[in-house]
């Protein structure tokens, strides 16, 4: 009985040499075959297709973003410089008329008057821009950082409900505020209940920078989330370690 068992363990490891030495002919084989030239060229001739295709594909985006974004502003930039002549008809000859008349227009230095509708409302748009930024900074900050760091189940929904706006047209979104800043509107009726009167908010700087804010909000939270999002656990726990604190 000792001997059959001997045979068969003699068979099984002869088996298993035997097969060992198989995988290692089988693998010796195919790195000679990748190895090879023609499957080497193969390979080659394939990664410069894919980089050619790249090169073409970002050259059409770049091409795209140039003939309907940079080359339309480009001409409105050569248009300031033009003349316009009688009739509204447009002069193509050099000038910074235009700009003297925008800086110029309606401002007294030595009376110190000024009252340069271009600059007022270059200096409206600046003012918007600065406090809109800082609004969607405050309000979509903390936002942002708990949907980059939660692990709830309900992270989707989070989601969901930052995306949903642009669901709704613009224009619906703007004349929801009516119903929010009117003469009648909730906000004005929460100040009656408070004792504070007032005659409405609309078109004012609150109700501007409010619809603003409120439109832009979703654009500040998304790339703030993705960059939090991106973030190593194994950072923060290092930090942790070195006394960092939140």
């Amino acid at each position: 009985m000792s001997s059959e068992q001997e045979s068969f363990g003699n068979g099984v490891q002869s088996a298993s040499t035997g097969a060992d030495g198989l995988r290692e002919r089988v693998f010796e084989i195919r790195t000679a075959i990748l190895r090879s030239g023609p499957v080497t060229g193969t390979f080659d001739r394939i990664k410069r297709h894919e980089s050619i295709l790249a090169s073409v594909q970002a050259g059409l985006g770049l091409g795209w973003m140039f003939l309907f974004l940079f080359a339309p502003l480009l001409y409105i930039v050569t248009l300031s410089f033009w003349q316009r002549g009688a009739g509204g008809v447009i002069i193509q000859q050099f000038s910074l008329s235009n700009y003297e008349f925008i800086l110029t227009q309606n401002v007294d230095l030595a009376t110190l008057t000024f009252n340069n509708l271009y600059l007022t409302i270059l200096w409206q748009s600046l003012k918007y821009g600065v406090f809109v930024t800082l609004g969607a900074l405050a309000l979509g900050y903390v936002p942002a950082y708990f949907l980059g760091r939660t692990v709830s189940k309900w992270k989707a929904a989070f989601l969901l409900l930052v995306v949903l706006p642009f669901w709704v047209p613009l224009i619906i979104r703007y004349y929801a505020w009516i119903l929010v800043l009117g003469n009648k509107g909730l906000l004005v009726s929460m100040l009656g209940w408070v004792g504070i009167e007032s005659g409405g908010f609309l078109y004012s700087d609150l109700a501007v920078i409010s619809g603003l804010t409120q439109a832009l909000l979703p654009f500040m939270i998304l790339p703030i989330y993705n960059s939090v999002n991106e973030i190593d656990d194994s950072l923060i726990e290092s930090a942790k370690t070195m006394g960092a604190t939140p």
